[in-house]
């Protein structure tokens, strides 16, 4: 059953991903819901669902869906500390707390 509800969050987090990588910034939990009220929800890597004026470049979120399949967790890191760096100072203490927690770390 384990192993179910890993795959199940892997294909979320794709759907998510391929979702930013269209544009469409979704704030989602591990059901696939767009909830941001729900503690256990997800932002997308730059943090736009949730950073109003947020604008990543279509090749940088590629470039992080191929360090997401590639499982490469240095790149991954690197590349989100650099999308807190684009957004506005007064929200970055937040989204911290998200990085700190984990929650943003490829299952």
């Amino acid at each position: 059953m384990v192993g179910i509800l890993a795959d199940r969050k892997v294909v979320i987090q794709l759907q998510q991903l391929n979702n930013w990588i269209r544009g469409k910034n979704l704030h989602i939990n591990e059901k696939g819901i767009c909830d941001k009220d729900d503690d256990g929800a997800v932002c997308v890597p730059d943090f736009s669902c949730c950073c109003e004026g947020v604008e990543t470049p279509v090749e940088t979120k590629m470039e992080f869906k191929e360090a997401y399949m590639k499982n490469d967790q240095d790149k991954i890191h690197c590349m989100l500390m650099g999308f807190l760096k684009t957004i506005p100072s007064a929200e970055v203490i937040d989204i911290k707390d998200y990085i700190n927690k984990d929650k943003m770390k490829v299952s």
